[in-house]
């Protein structure tokens, strides 16, 4: 199984991008993700933020 990881600044920009995979999948740890899922792993890490925003302001 492949995993992304992304620490995101606060002006939506990413401070820190890391794919990797697990043992299991290749032995090597090396992310296998088509290169379609390389752009759709941004949009769901800044959709998932989005949701996040709108949780935090709207609790108050």
């Amino acid at each position: 199984m492949s995993y992304y990881f992304a620490i995101i600044g606060t002006l939506d920009n990413p401070l820190f991008e890391y794919e990797f995979g697990t043992a299991k999948q290749g032995g090597d740890g090396i992310a296998r993700f088509a290169e379609q899922a390389r752009h759709m792993n941004q949009f769901i890490v800044h959709s998932s933020l989005d949701i996040v925003e709108e949780v935090q302001w709207g609790s108050i």
